[in-house]
């Protein structure tokens, strides 16, 4: 979401112990990378693929004059012939690269991490994601690799030391133009880019977040998306179970509570789209 400042609500302990649990549950462990069997033999890593360059006309439909209507001129054949996913909400040339770019990164981790040989940073990529997939070892190891997060949110005794607190969770975890990441879990999310006005400096843009699911209209909204509150609050208790905080369920009404009544003071998609109102 773009708007640079926004109304904040307090974000409590427990909301943030509901995002630490979830999101850092999975990071790697510092350890010898496990055994050859865990990992999966990789295939051949991929090979650099070049296509054609400059403009594909296939896609364009010259039945359609270009001052009637300029899209179907230019896309029309593409959009008649391409079928959207049954798992996606659309699909496009870039979304087909980030597929194909995603596979490729697959198989070198998966290589990397099976390169018994592997020194340097082939080594240290291969321990990442060998550490990031021992779902075993992590589910093992419980809540106590943050057992010091969880502790100094438990400390938090004023507004001062809660605004130490999200400062010191603040990173760069959005991008407004580039990837048009909106989403984040902080209750503010950091883009730091060239600044829209003056293009020689660099600016830093707050942008609203703290929602567990992803858009205001999860929590704003009836029909489906009442059930998938339902669940979420649930998905909620159980970390809390897990993590083992006392109250869970009653806990779980309290954030969800709080997140809708930051949702209800988030801007709109089509506001966060608005360059001029989030350039300020």
């Amino acid at each position: 979401m773009a708007v640079n400042i926004f109304r904040c609500a307090f974000i409590g302990a427990c909301v943030v112990l509901a995002a630490s649990c979830d999101r850092q549950a999975a990071a790697p462990a510092a350890a010898e990378p496990p055994p050859k069997a865990q990992i999966p033999a990789a295939p051949d890593a991929p090979k650099p693929a070049f296509g054609s360059f400059g403009f594909d006309a296939k896609g364009m439909d010259t039945s359609i004059a270009a001052g009637d209507d300029f899209f179907d001129h230019v896309n029309g054949t593409w959009v008649k012939d391409t079928e959207i996913p049954s798992d996606r909400s659309g699909i496009s040339n870039f979304s087909l690269i980030d597929e194909a770019v995603q596979k490729d990164l697959k198989v070198m981790l998966e290589g990397a991490a099976a390169d018994r040989a592997a020194d340097g940073e082939r080594r240290q990529m291969g321990d990442y994601y060998a550490a990031f997939m021992d779902e075993e070892s992590i589910a093992a190891k419980g809540a106590a690799p943050i057992t010091t997060e969880l502790a100094a949110i438990a400390e938090i005794a004023d507004k001062k030391a809660l605004a130490t607190a999200l400062g010191e969770s603040l990173r760069a975890d959005v991008d407004l133009l580039n990837a048009t990441n909106y989403h984040t879990d902080h209750l503010f999310g950091l883009w730091v880019s060239q600044d829209l006005n003056k293009p020689s400096d660099y600016a830093a843009y707050l942008v609203q977040g703290g929602l567990g699911m992803p858009d205001r209209d999860f929590y704003l909204e009836d029909g489906r998306m009442a059930e998938l509150r339902t669940q979420y609050q649930a998905h909620i208790a159980k970390m809390f179970t897990l993590a083992g905080v006392a109250d869970a369920d009653a806990k779980a009404v309290r954030v969800v509570a709080l997140e809708m009544a930051m949702a209800r003071v988030h801007a709109s998609q089509l506001q966060t789209n608005d360059v001029a109102k989030g350039n300020n």
